[in-house]
């Protein structure tokens, strides 16, 4: 079987991808921050960052390395997808709520893309399950 890749379709919005993963930080009453700026070092440098890629599948966020994705003998035939979806990304929601909804969000597209309800309904039903979390929440 042979598959493809996409951007996501494009909306009134434009096509925006989240990011996600590479959020990194110290803590500004260490005692060790020192060790803890050789970490977040090593962390962006190329070579780990094309580790993960070679490992885990992370798009490297750094357009230097996008000819390394594109050399790739996986991901080199994807790679004009892939660099769309990495030069159109924003930030997930960071609410104290969203990991709740993103249950919900995830449940419902599935449902959907499932045929198990129309789009229109599921994006209703998560319109009102995720309002719902946020008026409890307050």
């Amino acid at each position: 079987m042979e598959l493809g890749v996409m951007p996501l379709p494009k909306g009134p919005n434009g096509s925006w991808h989240a990011q996600g993963g590479w959020l990194l930080s110290m803590n500004p009453y260490s005692d060790n921050k020192e060790s803890a700026k050789e970490v977040i070092k090593a962390w962006w440098s190329d070579s780990f960052l094309k580790h993960q890629f070679d490992a885990a599948n992370f798009m490297p966020p750094k357009p230097s390395l996008y000819s390394y994705v594109q050399q790739s003998e996986t991901y080199g035939p994807y790679f004009e997808p892939l660099k769309f979806s990495a030069q159109n990304l924003i930030p997930r929601p960071t609410t104290s709520v969203w990991p709740s909804q993103r249950t919900i969000v995830a449940s419902e597209v599935n449902a959907a893309l499932r045929k198990k309800k129309s789009p229109q309904e599921a994006a209703k039903a998560m319109q009102e399950k995720i309002e719902a979390i946020e008026e409890q929440a307050g």
